[in-house]
């Protein structure tokens, strides 16, 4: 064998080798992996992952609508809850409890809102805004409760002044808490809030 042929022996052998290597060995078992896993797929890129995660979590036109409608009821609701504290003990019992009912209506009307627009998502939709809507349930939780607090207070004979603005103001939080979960969620499927 002449000193050339064995050089393009050596050459291909180690051509060999590292394509193995490149390859990673899996089904050697070596436990070699490349990026994600140990499928043998490169890392996906993160910019790709991002622009598919932005396309399968993009709101329809509906959603839009819905979520605009959404917001203005949430807004009114947490406007009423403001206006009760400041109505406080200045205002007679029947006034005090003709507010303290229209929260309790309107918090009903922004929570039906709320659930209404979350169940228009698709099952993409739904996948990619998981931690998303937790969030927002959690908040949507904590409006149940205060609004229950709020009913338990609307059944006291004599209304108490002080109760009802407790729990307006324990609402109100509440409902600023919802508010804020309900635009993080918007922008991520692209709503623009105004």
């Amino acid at each position: 064998m002449t000193r050339r042929t064995s050089l393009l022996l050596i050459l291909i052998l180690f051509m060999a080798l590292g394509a193995l290597a490149q390859y990673g060995g899996h089904r050697g078992g070596s436990g070699a992996s490349h990026g994600s896993g140990t499928t043998g797929q490169p890392a996906e890129d993160p910019d790709l992952a991002g622009f598919k995660h932005d396309v399968a979590v993009q709101a329809t036109e509906n959603q839009r609508a819905q979520f605009q409608s959404l917001a203005q009821r949430s807004e009114a609701a947490r406007r009423k809850a403001h206006d009760l504290q400041q109505a406080g003990s200045a205002s007679n019992p029947s006034t005090l409890g003709e507010s303290a009912t229209a929260l309790r209506d309107a918090v009903d009307d922004a929570q039906r809102a709320n659930r209404d627009f979350v169940n228009t998502f698709s099952d993409s939709q739904d996948a990619g805004l998981k931690k998303l809507t937790k969030r927002l349930s959690k908040s949507n939780t904590a409006v149940t409760k205060d609004a229950s607090r709020l009913d338990a207070q609307l059944d006291k004979v004599p209304l108490d002044a002080h109760g009802l603005t407790s729990v307006a103001d324990s609402l109100e939080k509440a409902l600023t808490s919802l508010q804020t979960e309900q635009f993080a969620l918007a922008k991520e499927i692209g709503i623009q809030s105004h």
